[in-house]
């Protein structure tokens, strides 16, 4: 988790602890086929994946 503490022009909700929105932010790895690669509970450092998914999505706008 992250917190954004800037003064950016995004039009985005600013009141701290009242209007916040958690990103979760993951790294997969998947087929050719879009199904997800390997299994998410070997490894010693989990996926290590080259897709980033934020809250579940990839390339969310």
């Amino acid at each position: 988790m992250f917190i954004l503490d800037e003064d950016l022009d995004l039009d985005l909700p600013g009141h701290y602890g009242v209007d916040d929105f958690p990103l979760m932010l993951q790294d997969k790895k998947f087929t050719a086929d879009g199904s997800f690669d390997g299994d998410p509970l070997t490894g010693t450092f989990g996926i290590l994946g080259d897709h980033i998914l934020v809250d579940g999505t990839y390339s969310p706008t």
